[in-house]
Formats: structure tokens, C-alpha cells, sequence
């Protein structure tokens, strides 16, 4: 298991042995979030008693590998995405009864952690600076996004393409205005929907340097797939993005976001409901 903390409601990959149902593998991709599993059960008949497992971690993708004898080639058996606040977890053996008043024993042997060395592209050169516009598609998505107000829902309304808000540059849709530095302490709203069932997308508020693809940025609101509140961050310009955390909010992916300015410092914050108190992200 790979683990981000030891709290019960920790964000989690999981590849395991089951008693009678083979091997199988889960994930928790946000604290507090419901586990999800791959739907890719390897079961041998009889069901197998023993098995390898193998889990690589390449960046936010791990994959989960096994094998029935050690000297077989090993097998993928599923790729799942799952973002580790701060890419820092825990590796150990895991082992539970299902049942409360009883006790499992699980046996191993030729536990190994190794450091896996994954090549990744180069950084790609970075546009030319460009002048600031209120609703802005940076990095070039396929399809333009738009921001319009909703008569029905009396609110605004964002729809943007893109690639994503990650790596050492992004690809999306801003709705945005300029200020000075100094001149602002806080924005926030509420997410009323953002149900989008892609993993890395995302939707919410975001402080930004510039409209550069490789900007500097702070962003907090919904992930996609309704894994909830996420917080992310470039800390400069061309520098990979920061995963610092994700905490599930409810079903809906409807929240409250805040980003708050104290100096240099930026802090992130969320709530459920207007009247509740505010948590730090």
C-alpha cells in the first residue's frame, strides 16, 4: 500500500489478495473520499492462495502489477491516477479481516522498495508574453472556452476545453481581472456544480502571476470525478505544479473556495455550506 498518512480516511493505492475473490486493487484519490476499485479482478480457478503484487508510482500514475510465480513476467493489471499531497506518502504491507471481531494473518516475503528513475520530456519553451484579457484560453485548448451569466440558475456560468492545470505548464480557460499585488486580500465564492468526470479536471479559483502557460499560480476548488476540494500551486514560473492536498466535500462537488493574501503568504480555505465555519485547505 502506498499511503499518504495513517488516519483512517487517508489517500491511498491499494493492491492486494483477497480470500476467495483473487487479486484486486483500490484507491482513495481525496481524504475522506469513498474507495473506488479498477473493476480488473485477476481470479484464478480454484481462487489463488498466494500471488506477487507490484505497485510503480510514475509521477501521479500508479500501476499495479502481479504475478503467480517469481519467475514470471509480470502482468499490468491497472492504471489508476491518484495525487499524493505534496508527492509524499508511506510504503507498507496492509492487512485486514473485514470483520471487526476477527483477525486475518497475512504471510510475506521479498518485500523490496526501490526507487524507480522515470524519464519524463523536457520543459517546453514558453510563449511570448501576451496582454491581459478578462476571459482568456491559455496554452492554446482545442475549443474556446466562454463565461456568460445563467438566467435560470442566476449565476455565472464557465465553460472551458484544455489540457489541464499541472506540469510545468497548463491549458485552460481563465475568467479573470488584474490587480496590483498589494491591493487585494481575499476572493472567494461557491462552486453550485462542477460534476466533470475527468480526474485532472478542475475547476475553481486561482491567483495567477500572469497569463503565461507557465505562470506561477495558487488554485482551489472541485476535482473532477467529484473527488472534491483540491489545492494546487506553481511556486515559479516553468516549475513543476504542487499537489499539496484534496479532501472530499460531498457528491454534488459543491462547495465554498477562499483564497486569502497575507503578504507573500497565500492560504487556501473551504466549507460546505455558507453558514459553516471555514477549513483550512
Amino acid at each position: 500500500m502506498l499511503r499518504s498518512d495513517t488516519s483512517d480516511n487517508a489517500v491511498f493505492a491499494f493492491s492486494y489478495l483477497t480470500g476467495s475473490n483473487g487479486v484486486d486493487n483500490s484507491v482513495r484519490r481525496s481524504k475522506g473520499a469513498y474507495v473506488s476499485t479498477s473493476n480488473k479482478r485477476y481470479k484464478t480457478e480454484p481462487a489463488q492462495t498466494s500471488a506477487w503484487l507490484r505497485i510503480v508510482k510514475k509521477m501521479e500514475t500508479v500501476e499495479f502489477y502481479h504475478k503467480a510465480n517469481e519467475a514470471d513476467e509480470w502482468t499490468l493489471q491497472a492504471t489508476e491516477e491518484v495525487f499524493f499531497p505534496n508527492n509524499s506518502y508511506r510504503v507498507g504491507l496492509a492487512v485486514t479481516s473485514h470483520y471487526s471481531s476477527h483477525r486475518a494473518e497475512g504471510t510475506f516475503e521479498d518485500f523490496v522498495v526501490e526507487e524507480y528513475f522515470f524519464p519524463t520530456s523536457a520543459p517546453s519553451i514558453s510563449t511570448a508574453p501576451t496582454p491581459w484579457q478578462p476571459n482568456v484560453d491559455i496554452g492554446e485548448p482545442q475549443r474556446d472556452g466562454e463565461a456568460y451569466y445563467g438566467e435560470s440558475c442566476e449565476c455565472d456560468v464557465v465553460k472551458g476545453s484544455g489540457r489541464e492545470i499541472w506540469g510545468s505548464s497548463d491549458s485552460f480557460f481563465f475568467v479573470n481581472d488584474q490587480f496590483a499585488s498589494s491591493s487585494i486580500e481575499s476572493v472567494e465564492m461557491q462552486i453550485q456544480k462542477f460534476d466533470n468526470w475527468r480526474l485532472n479536471s478542475r475547476g475553481g479559483l486561482m491567483m495567477r502571476s500572469t497569463n503565461d502557460d507557465d505562470s506561477s499560480f495558487v488554485f482551489v476548488g472541485g476535482a473532477g470525478r467529484d473527488q472534491g476540494v483540491v489545492l494546487l500551486s506553481r511556486p515559479n514560473s516553468g516549475a513543476p505544479a504542487e499537489h499539496h492536498k484534496m479532501v472530499y466535500v460531498n457528491n454534488k462537488n459543491s462547495m465554498w473556495v477562499k483564497l486569502a493574501k497575507n503578504g507573500t503568504d497565500i492560504m487556501a480555505y473551504h466549507k460546505e455550506f455558507e453558514g459553516d465555519e471555514v477549513s483550512r485547505s
